[in-house]
């Protein structure tokens, strides 16, 4: 078992994985608010961050587990069909860290099966570390389905990540992966709940969330379905593809017996869907013939770019499908719905012929031939869209980068005025917020007004652009210490873990608990500060003594020193320790007295006020002791 540390990952899945991730092509990342930041580091600072020195400093020793790294910026992403769906944006750091984390869990996984036929975000065999090879490989895959099946059922799962059972998930984790550490499959577990507030957290097209959902967390869902299919005497034979959790099952049987087929099979998947804790989309849910299949596959693809190396399209489409599609879409009714934009984008870019979808065709144009965009025709139609920016509400991402490929000065101001003038209204318009996000993402994020915008309207993305997207100094470099016992507790993975569970007790409002991490923080922090300070008993065997820091008279009586020499130390502090001390003591999660629970009526606003209490003493005692030994 190849783990470096508390927390499971190595160097060398560091390294792999996270220099896959920044070799990916420049303008996807760009185009990408969590990745962007990637874009804007130096050469140096790569070669820092794929360096075992930062993977000793920062990830190992658990430095990683700071308040910055730990700060959730939620926010809204748009899905083409109108609607919202929540997501997290995290530091660039925690993102890296989450895409090992699945990296290392695919390697550990011990599934001896190569099920071809389940596709996630990405291929850490491959070293593709996006969606798009994956997703493009399984529409290939479902529309051969047409070869050598008549029938299909297609369904995905409502909500799929954010319900996810957590226990469910770890105890596959368990079986599949069963050379992992409990302890670092607690760190796993605790890391993925605390992002996703107790839930499984929504974090934009990241492999290593992906692949745990999609590999581990369905694979159980995937051997009972398969179990209830074989034994099915009406399926002459059958086939499965899925992709996270978009669902397909071609199957041949008699014209006679299609119906009853098409029931067994939904109740097949409502009884294995209720194993695993999940709930289907009915609405999303389709039983046909397989001719009709590439319907389906339309509305799957979700803001796809396309990859452009083996498909020649510019001799099958021109600037005049462009034009078509833009005055067809003025021709709409005021506030259409989805449905009819979508209809119209088929009508003008689907080719059944080729096979290629509408939103391929579409992505085609918008990045990888942008030009065609700098059209009269097409400026002049656009111009007219711009008035029914209602449109845009759909796909505000593909037609956002429309207006923004023109180069056109004059209609980009335009567009930027409407989007102002939107932003205005109330109540404001969700989408006007993504037009303004994409332009922001195309031009560096320079547009002070709109980023004043966003910031009334999503504080939490404003907040992510401006410690993300403007400044280039977020890949760290921790401070080293002249001090040994500073330098030791700089790298003591446990000291950095005790304080992420008070964060993530704390984030879930769970105050005993929150309380008990806390003050055994503290406690393992003061013995630093002893040690450092060369306080008799501190040190034993070369080692730091984490027993004298649990003795409060001990930690008095050095405290008394360290006034004498200038601490700013009071007779009121050293009562508040007393009392902290006494609770911990009675703490159920310390303590077999567990007093707590049945004398001590201490609310949860007083363990909160003690917890602000030890934080700044302990700063305050930092700062004394770094002035007096570095």
């Amino acid at each position: 078992m190849e783990n470096s540390s508390l927390f499971g990952i190595n160097y060398n899945e560091w390294k792999v994985f996270v220099e896959n991730f920044l070799n990916q092509d420049q303008d996807y990342m760009k185009n990408n608010i969590y990745s962007y930041p990637f874009t804007r580091i130096t050469l140096e600072e790569k070669e820092w961050l794929l360096s075992k020195n930062f993977f000793d400093s920062y990830i190992s020793s658990g430095l990683f587990l700071n308040d910055d790294e730990l700060t959730k910026y939620n926010t809204v992403d748009p899905k083409n069909n109108g609607d919202l769906r929540n997501i997290t944006l995290i530091s660039p750091i925690m993102y890296l860290v989450l895409i090992t984390i699945g990296g290392h869990l695919a390697k550990q996984n011990n599934n001896s099966v190569d099920n071809d036929w389940i596709s996630y975000a990405g291929n850490y065999k491959k070293g593709e570390m996006n969606y798009t090879s994956s997703y493009k490989n399984f529409s290939i895959e479902v529309l051969s389905l047409q070869d050598s099946y008549k029938y299909y059922l297609k369904t995905d799962i409502a909500s799929f990540y954010s319900t996810l059972n957590m226990g469910i998930l770890f105890t596959e984790i368990q079986s599949n992966c069963a050379n992992e550490s409990a302890r670092s499959l607690m760190f796993y577990r605790n890391l993925l709940e605390y992002f996703g507030d107790g839930r499984f957290p929504v974090i934009s097209d990241n492999i290593g969330l992906s692949y745990i959902a999609t590999e581990i967390y369905l694979k159980k869902f995937d051997e009972l379905l398969l179990d209830k299919l074989k034994d099915d005497l009406l399926i002459s034979n059958y086939h499965i593809l899925r992709y996270v959790d978009d669902l397909y099952i071609a199957f041949n049987c008699t014209s006679f017996n299609y119906g009853e087929v098409g029931n067994h099979l939904k109740r097949y998947l409502q009884e294995v869907a209720s194993v695993m804790n999940l709930k289907l989309n009915f609405q999303k849910q389709s039983l046909a013939e397989t001719k009709n299949i590439s319907d389906d596959v339309y509305a799957n693809i979700y803001d796809y770019i396309v990859n452009d190396k083996d498909i020649s399209y510019s001799n099958r489409y021109d600037e005049q499908q462009i034009i078509n599609l833009i005055n067809e879409l003025i021709n709409l009714q005021e506030y259409p719905r989805q449905e009819e934009v979508e209809k119209i984008l088929i009508s003008v870019l689907d080719d059944h012929k080729y096979k290629f979808y509408y939103t391929e065709v579409l992505n085609w144009y918008i990045y990888k031939n942008k030009g065609i965009f700098q059209n009269e025709s097409i400026i002049e139609g656009l111009y007219k869209l711009v008035e029914r920016i209602d449109i845009l509400e759909y796909y505000p991402k593909q037609f956002g980068r429309m207006i923004i490929n023109t180069c056109n000065d004059a209609l980009i101001e335009k567009y930027l005025k409407k989007i102002l003038e939107l932003f205005k209204t109330s109540p404001t318009p969700k989408f006007i917020e993504f037009l303004a996000k994409e332009y922001l993402l195309e031009h560096n994020f320079n547009h002070l007004t709109l980023k004043e915008c966003i910031k009334y309207n999503s504080p939490k993305l404003y907040q992510y652009i401006k410690r993300y997207c403007e400044n280039n100094s977020f890949i760290p470099r921790p401070k080293l210490y002249k001090n040994t016992y500073l330098e030791k507790m700089s790298n003591d993975p446990i000291l950095h873990y005790l304080r992420f569970m008070y964060r993530c007790a704390d984030n879930e409002s769970k105050s005993l608990e929150g309380f008990a991490y806390y003050k055994n923080y503290f406690d393992r922090k003061f013995a630093y500060f002893l040690a450092a300070m060369g306080e008799d008993g501190a040190v034993r065997k070369g080692k730091v003594s984490f027993q004298k820091s649990y003795k409060i008279k001990e930690i008095k009586k050095s405290l008394d020193n360290w006034k004498n020499r200038g601490l700013n130390y009071t007779k009121e502090d050293s009562e508040r320790l007393s009392n902290i001390d006494n609770l911990r003591n009675e703490n159920p999660l310390n303590h077999a007295s567990s007093r707590l629970l049945y004398e001590n009526n201490e609310t949860f606003s007083e363990l909160k006020k003690h917890i602000l209490f030890l934080k700044k003493f302990l700063d305050r005692v930092e700062n004394f002791i770094i002035d007096e030994v570095e």
